[in-house]
């Protein structure tokens, strides 16, 4: 992704949370996943997006991402440190299950909007 665009990304971001946070295309800390929401030990608010998303699906992934530091305070972690696909995915709990639920609601809601709005 180009430069641009990825500030563009932090600024939509920006706006839908009212927070401050970095975007990154990189690939994410956790395996097996095109994108992945934390907070560093400093306190900044990151997104990491995969370079691998599918086109088609790479709208929804960054809305998804942005809706969870919409939704979540995150805890600070060391995540943003380590290498990409190193870390296994947590195993799948009520609260996980919960949380992933309201980020696919939001950015359902928000990808409806935006194709509603959008006059291509």
């Amino acid at each position: 992704m180009h430069i641009s665009t990825l500030k563009l990304i932090s600024l939509l971001a920006n706006h839908l949370t009212g927070k401050s946070i970095l975007v990154r295309e990189r690939e994410p800390a956790t395996a097996n996943t095109w994108g992945e929401a934390h907070k560093t030990e400093g306190g900044q608010l990151v997104i990491d997006l995969s370079p691998k998303i599918p086109d088609h699906k790479r709208l929804y992934v960054i809305l998804h991402e942005i809706a969870h530091h919409k939704r979540h305070n995150f805890l600070a972690t060391k995540v943003y440190k380590a290498k990409p696909g190193t870390l296994e995915q947590e195993p799948s709990t009520l609260h996980s299950r919960l949380s992933e639920g309201g980020a696919n609601m939001q950015a359902a809601e928000w990808q409806a909007w935006a194709e509603q709005h959008a006059q291509v």
